[in-house]
Order: structure tokens, then C-alpha cells, then sequence
């Protein structure tokens, strides 16, 4: 069990893939990576994920914490409910000291790395974009090459 400001710290480290394999995860019962698979699909119809993807993205989020695994069933880990619900989150300055500039530059370095994560999700996906374009645009190559060699032929 974790706390919900705990995992939702860990679930922004997260790639944009593997927080949509989070948000398929049940909470209630251990489900298969094929369930998973087929719940990201019933969510989102346009979602083109394979299974190895989402195995990878389910063993990243073991790692991280987020989901625990048995016996090749993933389930989320259950968020610990706090007694104090309007209490001040933790944060990382010692005990004694006064918020100031340091919080500020840990508080802007968060920031910059969330952007600088979505950024390279974006760049991820503009990579693979262009890979599927190279490829088609190699398939119509070939088929000019032979297009030329039969009319050279006649």
C-alpha cells in the first residue's frame, strides 16, 4: 500500500504508453496482460498497442511500484487512505526550515521534467511516424525499380 500523493508521483514518471497501460490496470482483481491488452483497446478503439508493448510497460510499472504482479496477473496497489485528508503534503525541506528559494528550484525542476517528458513521448512518436514513412516510401521504390526494368525490357 502507498500513499495517493506517492503514486501519483510515481505514475507521472511514467511514458505516456505506460500511464495508459496504468489507467487499464483493474484495481479490484488480478487480470492477465492479454486482459489488460484488451481493456486498453475497449478504452481507447484507435489504440494499436501490442502485447509485448504492454508486458513491457506492466514490468515497468512493477518496477516502479505501481502494480504487483502474481503468478503472470497484474493488479494496481491499493493507495493507503490517510486520516488527515486536508493535511499539508510532504515535501523535501528539512525539518525547522521556512519554504524559500530552494523549494522554488525543486518545485520549477519538477516542472521542467514533466515538459521534458511529454517532449520526448512527442518525439517518440513523431520517430515512429517517420520510420512507417521510410519504409512506404522504400515498398514504392521497388516497385518503380521493376516498373522501369520492365519497360527498359520492351
Amino acid at each position: 500500500m502507498m500513499t495517493a500523493a506517492r503514486m501519483k508521483i510515481l505514475e507521472d514518471q511514467q511514458t505516456s504508453i505506460a500511464r495508459k497501460v496504468f489507467a487499464a490496470v483493474p484495481i479490484a482483481e488480478p487480470w492477465t496482460s492479454r486482459a489488460i491488452a484488451g481493456e486498453m483497446r475497449r478504452l481507447s478503439p484507435g489504440n494499436t498497442s501490442d502485447l509485448s508493448t504492454v508486458e513491457g510497460c506492466l514490468n515497468s510499472l512493477v518496477e516502479a511500484g505501481l502494480v504487483c504482479e502474481r503468478s503472470g496477473h497484474f493488479q494496481r496497489v491499493k493507495v493507503r487512505q490517510t486520516s488527515d485528508e486536508g493535511a499539508e503534503p510532504m515535501t523535501l525541506r528539512s525539518v525547522g526550515s521556512a519554504p524559500g528559494p530552494r523549494q522554488d528550484v525543486l518545485s520549477r525542476l519538477a516542472s521542467l521534467a514533466t515538459r521534458l517528458r511529454i517532449l520526448a513521448d512527442e518525439i517518440d512518436a513523431i520517430a515512429l511516424d517517420a520510420d512507417a514513412e521510410i519504409a512506404a516510401s522504400k515498398v514504392g521504390d521497388a516497385k518503380l525499380r521493376q516498373f522501369k526494368e520492365l519497360l527498359n525490357n520492351l
